[in-house]
């Protein structure tokens, strides 16, 4: 009888033991099945997704899936691979999926409502897709989730009430809805995510204000609110984000003052308040700047441009010795350049050299005086602007303040106009003219001042004749594209580098040739110190035209100066990394050769023939020339002949719009020429591959 009741128990082990296996068979199945039906809805077949086999027990050994010790499907993971596949509509059949990343592959469709049944899920990314519709509710359900990133997507509607639940995140660490068409408000319950690292959400059309709330999320590290429609004030609560390294709340419609509270965000590196400024609001961002900030020792960046602030610079901000981007141009300042700048009495103190990391400074339009000779010492200084002030004197005799055009300092009356050599005085001499007060000096002191005077005189004769004979001789050695008419080298840099311009000419042969197109030859060239950069020559053609007559010199040089100090001044995660420009003589267009592809694969925009640079009084001027490749005109180019006002010129926004509507124009011909050649497939392959070898720091 006992031996029975084993034999039972036993046979009931098994029963279960089997029932377990088969479940889990099924269950492996499954997931094959449910990743190879979404896979199948592709037009056509995707060699990357070769390893997918319908023959094979589980998706473990596929292609961008990964698994747990159990053999299921635990991650996701597929970028900048073309797919145009709609999203997942069963995705929920994936149980322990913790990881979605399906980045920049056209996926298309809509996030479906049972997306809040993969209870698992700690990330998100399906950023940079075509992805519609609304945000779905179910997201605020997932209690593990971590990552929650749909930036770049076509994204409307509000951000739906439901997701206020969101607050039940309490994981959640990153949440970006940057780059869409989401609209609404902020809802207050943001509030609630204490662990909230980043909160990315730019380049939207969110409105109203921004929720003091937000001052409770105490790991808050970088804060992007910019270019939005974000009105009132700033919350004093955001002072105490303690972690806060980066605010960004640029081209926005805030009001008032900047709190003092602010000074209390001791991490803060980067501070953009910039272009809050707007003529149809009859309040904007004003008020004087807060002595508070002095207290961020940390500050790299703080531009507070195209505002009405006014009243003095606060003397406090000499604190700031780790600043290297200080910018408060277009603004209502009044007043001298603080002493305190560089920690001691007086009007621009030459101890304002203490900054020395500072690279950029921009200070036109407003009402600042003082002689400038103090800003010399600034050894990191590449980039200055002083124009529409009330600076007077002399400047001071370095490579920046001669390659500085009129342009930086004009709208300074008192100031000895650039382009004079009388206008450099260098430090080192100091020239002191004495009116002569002292009627009974003896002959032999006017004797002695006169023969000072002739060797004073002589020297400095001899002196121009040896500089005009290195001139010569530089002139002489240097590889001209004209001839023996070459000037001097002439180099704007725009940050610290640690390489010469000798050491760069070298790497200009043929062997390092990478490409060439119809303004110049691009290089490859690699350093000494182990650093690999790009440089482009241009052709001499383009360079000899510039020497037709005097005038037409100076224009062309001014163009490429301008051009240069452009791309200097831009900086974005898809454009490259410009180091500087350089010429010896006198010297276009977003194209497939101008797009470059990255050790990572992401693009690069690598040209901007159509950088400009024009003062404020020039803003509202619509530029006459006419650039791009043939057949090819930039959609924002064509739009200032038919809209010469800046008002109705487009946005970035209606470009992106524009960008978009053509690449859906180009899928569907492309649909189109599949479906009418059935006998064969089509490929292409775009020139960016052909610069898929160049890397830039």
């Amino acid at each position: 009888m006992a031996m029975l009741i084993q034999l039972n128990y036993l046979l009931i082990f098994l029963s279960l033991l089997l029932h377990f296996h088969c479940c889990m068979v099924f269950a492996l199945n499954n997931e094959v099945n449910v990743l190879l039906s979404w896979l199948h809805t592709s037009p056509s077949q995707i060699p990357s997704f070769s390893s997918w086999n319908s023959l094979d027990s589980d998706p473990c050994k596929w292609s961008y899936i990964s698994c747990s010790s159990q053999n299921v499907v635990t991650q996701i993971k597929i970028e900048f691979v073309h797919l145009a596949l709609h999203f997942p509509s069963n995705i929920s059949s994936l149980h322990s999926l913790e990881s979605l990343i399906v980045s920049g592959v056209n996926l298309t469709g809509s996030i479906p409502l049972d997306i809040g049944d993969c209870m698992s899920l700690r990330t998100i990314d399906v950023s940079f897709n075509n992805l519609v519709g609304s945000i779905p509710e179910t997201i605020g359900i997932l209690e593990n989730l971590e990552d929650l990133i749909l930036n770049s997507n076509r994204l409307s509607g509000k951000i739906p009430e439901e997701i206020e639940e969101i607050g039940n995140c309490q994981n959640l660490q990153v949440l970006g809805l940057a780059d869409t068409t989401i609209s609404g408000s902020m809802p207050r319950t943001l509030g609630k995510l204490k662990n909230l690292r980043v909160l990315s959400v730019y380049n939207t059309m969110i409105s109203g204000r921004i929720p003091s709330e937000i001052g409770n999320c105490s790991e808050r590290v970088e804060l992007y609110l910019y270019q939005n429609q974000l009105s009132g004030s700033i919350p004093g609560e955001l002072g105490n984000l303690q972690k806060l390294e980066k605010m960004l709340l640029w081209r926005n419609n805030l009001v008032g003052h900047i709190p003092e509270e602010i000074g209390n965000c001791r991490s803060l590196v980067t501070l953009d308040l910039s272009v809050n400024s707007h003529r149809k609001y009859s309040s904007v961002t004003c008020g004087i700047l807060p002595s508070s900030l002095s207290s961020l020792s940390k500050l790299q960046v703080l531009d507070v441009s195209r505002n009405q602030f006014s009243g003095e610079i606060p003397g406090s901000y000499g604190q700031l010795t780790s600043l290297s981007r200080l910018v408060l141009s277009n603004n209502m300042f009044s007043g001298l350049i603080p002493s305190t700048l560089g920690h001691c009495s007086g009007i621009v103190p030459p101890q304002i050299t203490s900054l020395s990391k500072l690279s950029v400074l921009h200070l036109s339009h407003n009402g600042l005086g003082g002689d400038l000779m103090a800003l010399g010492g600034l050894v990191n200084l590449v980039s200055l602007n002083v124009s529409n002030n009330y600076f007077t004197g002399y400047l001071p005799d370095n490579k920046l303040f001669r390659q500085l055009t009129a342009i930086e300092f004009a709208g300074n009356k008192g100031l000895c106009a650039h382009g004079h050599d009388s206008c450099f005085l260098s430090k080192a001499a100091n020239i002191v003219t004495e009116s002569n007060r002292d009627a009974g000096r003896t002959w032999k002191l006017k004797l002695a001042i006169a023969l000072l005077a002739v060797v004073a005189a002589s020297l400095a004769i001899l002196g121009v004749l040896a500089v005009l004979r290195v001139k010569k001789m530089n002139r002489e050695d240097t590889d001209s594209e004209l001839g023996g008419d070459s000037l001097p080298w002439q180099f704007t840099p725009f940050q610290k580098l640690n390489f010469t311009i000798e050491e760069m000419l070298e790497c200009l042969v043929e062997v390092n040739v990478i490409g060439k197109e119809c303004s110049g030859i691009v290089y490859w060239a690699e350093l000494e110190n182990g650093e690999v950069i790009a440089v482009k020559k241009l052709w001499p053609s383009t360079l000899a035209s510039g020497y037709k007559s005097k005038s037409r010199s100076f224009r062309v040089r001014d163009s490429f100066s301008t051009e240069v100090k452009s791309l200097g001044s831009i900086r974005h995660k898809n454009i490259v990394w410009f180091l500087g420009g350089c010429w010896n003589q006198n010297t276009r267009d977003i194209k497939a050769n101008n797009i470059l592809i990255g050790l990572d694969f992401e693009t690069y925009i690598a040209d901007f023939g159509l950088a400009k640079l024009v003062d404020d009084a020039d803003y509202g001027r619509s530029s006459k020339n006419v650039a791009g490749s043939y057949g090819y005109m930039a959609p924002g180019v064509a739009m200032l002949f038919v809209n010469p006002s800046p008002d109705d010129r487009p946005t970035m926004k209606d470009v992106a719009a524009m960008l978009y509507e053509i690449r859906h124009e180009n899928d569907q011909q492309e649909e189109r020429l599949k479906n009418s050649c059935s006998a064969s497939s089509l490929s292409y392959s775009s020139s960016v591959s052909a610069n898929a070898k160049l890397s830039f720091k």
